[in-house]
């Protein structure tokens, strides 16, 4: 009787296509993380103009109206913040 021999190759073959997998999935998981970063990122510049625009606002002639819109508009940004915040 022949002595019984397996080949590694299949092995290796499995132990290569699940490597692929998983950086197939780290890099589309890294693509969701920088996009959802860059729109954290975008809030965040949003915020920032509003808060100089409420700033400027107080500042010189009181114009009630668009002071409060800007005021909603940046509780508006600090939800969205908060949301975006748990995406990433």
């Amino acid at each position: 009787m022949k002595k019984f021999r397996y080949s590694m190759e299949n092995i290796l073959q499995i132990k290569i296509k699940l490597e692929d997998q998983a950086k197939i999935a780290y890099s589309e998981a890294r693509t969701r993380l920088t996009r959802e970063e860059q729109k954290l990122e975008a809030l965040r510049t949003q915020k920032a103009n509003y808060e100089d625009k409420l700033r400027v606002l107080t500042i010189s002639k009181l114009d009630m109206v668009e002071i409060r819109q800007c005021g909603d508009a940046i509780e508006i940004i600090k939800y969205k913040f908060k949301i975006q915040i748990i995406q990433v």
